[in-house]
């Protein structure tokens, strides 16, 4: 097996001009290339063009007329760097489709010992000549014999195996973006065509018997980087991304999309929107874009699905856009139920506010309701209190009377039902299905329901039409809510307490007045007469030598004290009941003080009267005219002849009827 290089003709020089053009070629597409806006891809393509160049210009070198090792040492250039861009093949071909090989250690370490290996056995082949020899041929100078040993073959093998890997990942990134990739799929298949031409110079002697991948490569270089480079960039970003891709011209036309949008857009299935304006194949999506929306909401006919609105430049591509739909309907499904139970805890916090400041349980009720009814969502809401052993509804939500039988019953606390066993055990009860629950209630189209204790005052219900509608999370929240609510009830009863033991206090106050006043009246009244009648006796018994004077004195001294008692103890629970008024007897004790107590007479030896304390009678006769009722004014000295007179003036009645002091006619 040998290699024959002409020295002249047609074919010479064809094989000369078709290397210069392609080292050229690749030259300039590294230069395009550095354009591309993704470092993978653009460092991977820098790499395999600038060694297909190489190639090629290694080549060109072997092709001139130079020494015989000159040639040897341009062909063992062309091996090296040839096989050099099987590995800038694969690095292409890993950051086109998005994967990671390329970034992979193992992967590295396993290129650079192979590339080592081999590159090992091309440079020591003049000591071994496994590789190939080469010879000087027939024909002239230029005429070089090149045998190809068995090494040769093997690396062969290895290299197109490894191009072949990387073809695999191209053509499967086509295939899953389902966009027009003909042009750039019949690209990347002319690089493997000089694989062809190498086989049939080998059996052909019209074609040379040498490697023609650089031409391969170039043709590659210029239809992707000059000719598609829209596609060639639509298709990289379509197939790395794995989400719905719209392609679009400067003027907004739809140029291309994958098989993902037409699974989102199922009315997108025949492409005939190919070529149309994005606002008459899509208006939803082209009024997002024009509001400046990033989010897309759609409907598959169940639950609504949300999708981030991408909208990337391809640069040097004409001024074409790539739109591309991230569903992120997750993610936005988390943030919406952050957001909403977020409501939630703040509405709460609203209610236990309001409730705090309730009047009644119909306010505390009404707070209950609209919570969980309006910003919780529940259609089903009831509330019941106690009276008289049964929980009694008394509010409920406007929908019930839409899903449950008009007339709902009170509920014996005692009773077997799902209320009863809630208020008893103090605990919250959740049901998924009420039709699976036994249960002495109709609950109508009602399915799931919960019911939460409001401490010993009733409970709180709550239900939904669907089955496992109730959330966990807003069971939380109506717990804690019933909580408060029960502590609110709690302390109005305190309150309706203390306003009755308020009144009742009131109420004592008033009849203890009430007594105190009867008291004051119905004692010093008799009392008063008695002292009075006393001091009248005492007066009458002066010119009497029974001891009949001295008791009345001892009964008058009795009654003033015992008067003088009553006064303190009034005037005592007065001043305990707050009464600031003037203390009983103040203007009593305020005369006596004037007029100041009369000796107590006794009759001396003799038949004569004296004062007890050793005065004159006659000085006796003045403290007894000074003795006399309280309301009484003094009356002015009397003689002994008038004595008689003026205590018959005492025992006469009044015109009123009552007995007292005259006024002297």
């Amino acid at each position: 097996m040998s290699l024959s290089v002409p020295s002249g003709g047609a074919v010479f020089w064809g094989y000369l001009l078709a290397f210069v053009a392609a080292s050229l070629a690749c030259l300039g597409a590294a230069w395009r290339a550095w354009s591309i806006p993704y470092a993978g891809t653009r460092h991977s393509l820098l790499a395999f063009f600038l060694t297909s160049a190489a190639w090629a210009g290694a080549y060109i070198g072997f092709l001139l007329p130079v020494s015989p090792l000159a040639r040897h040492v341009f062909y063992q250039i062309s091996l090296v760097v040839g096989f050099g861009t099987v590995w800038a093949w694969l690095w292409f071909c890993s950051a086109y489709t998005g994967r990671a090989i390329h970034r992979d250690a193992s992967a590295q370490w396993f290129a650079i010992v192979v590339y080592g290996g081999v590159t090992l056995l091309k440079v020591t082949n003049p000591f071994h000549h496994l590789y190939y020899t080469l010879e000087t041929g027939q024909g002239g100078v230029f005429d070089l014999v090149i045998r190809h040993g068995l090494f040769y073959w093997v690396v062969m093998g290895v290299a197109y195996a490894l191009a072949t890997a990387g073809y695999l990942m191209l053509f499967e990134m086509f295939w899953k973006t389902e966009t027009r990739t003909g042009p750039l799929a019949a690209l990347t298949a002319l690089t493997a065509v000089p694989a062809v031409l190498n086989i049939t110079g080998h059996v052909n002697p019209t074609l040379q018997d040498i490697p023609h991948e650089p031409l391969g490569v170039a043709v590659f270089a210029i239809g992707v980087l000059f000719v598609y480079s829209y596609q060639f960039q639509a298709v990289r970003l379509a197939g790395s991304l794995s989400a719905p891709t719209i392609m679009l011209s400067a003027d907004g036309r739809i140029k291309d999309y994958g098989r993902r949008v037409i699974d989102l857009f199922p009315r997108m299935e025949d492409r005939s929107a190919i070529g149309k304006p994005l606002g008459a194949a899509l208006p939803e999506l082209a009024q997002t874009l024009e509001e400046d929306r990033s989010l897309l909401e759609t409907t598959d006919g169940s639950a609504p699905r949300y999708y981030r609105i991408v909208e990337t430049s391809l640069g040097a591509t004409g001024g074409s856009d790539v739109v591309v739909l991230s569903d992120i309907t997750e993610r936005e499904r988390r943030e919406r139920a952050l957001r909403d139970r977020q409501e939630k805890v703040e509405a709460l916090y609203a209610a236990v506010s309001r409730l705090l400041r309730a009047q009644d349980r119909k306010e505390v009720g009404s707070v209950v309701l609209r919570l969980v009814n309006e910003v919780f969502g529940y259609p089903l809401v009831s509330t019941r209190f106690v009276e008289d052993g049964r929980l009694v509804p008394v509010q409920g939500s406007p929908q019930i009377a839409e899903h449950m039988p008009s007339q709902r019953p009170p509920v014996d606390i005692e009773g077997e039902s799902l209320l009863a066993e809630v208020y008893r055990d103090e605990e919250p009860f959740v049901v998924d299905d009420l039709r699976a629950v036994e249960t002495q209630l109709d609950y109508g189209a009602a399915r799931a329901a919960a019911c939460f204790p409001i401490g010993t005052h009733g409970t709180i219900a709550v239900g939904d039409v669907e089955r496992g509608a109730i959330d966990s999370f807003d069971s939380g929240l109506v717990e804690v809510l019933a909580a408060h609510a029960a502590v609110v009830l709690d302390r109005l009863d305190q309150e309706e307490a203390l306003r009755t033991a308020k009144q009742e206090a009131e109420e004592a106050s008033q009849m203890k007045s009430a007594l105190l006043a009867n008291t004051s009246h119905e004692f010093r009244t008799p009392l008063t007469s008695i002292i009075g009648f006393a001091e009248e006796i005492a007066t009458m018994a002066e010119d009497d030598d029974a001891p009949i004077g001295r008791f009345a004195d001892h009964i008058e001294n009795s009654g003033r004290r015992l008067l003088g008692t009553l006064d303190a103890i009034l005037n005592l629970s007065r001043l305990r009941g707050g009464d600031p008024a003037t203390p009983v007897g103040a203007h009593r004790h305020h005369h006596r003080r004037r007029r100041g107590r009369r000796p107590i007479l006794s009759r001396g030896r003799g038949g004569g009267h004296h004062a007890a304390d050793g005065g004159e009678r006659r000085a006796g006769l003045d403290a007894g005219r000074s003795r006399r009722a309280p309301d009484c004014p003094p009356e002015p000295d009397l003689q002994r002849g008038q004595i008689h007179r003026s205590r018959r003036r005492h025992l006469d009645p009044r015109p009123d009827g009552r007995r007292g002091c005259g006024s002297g006619g």
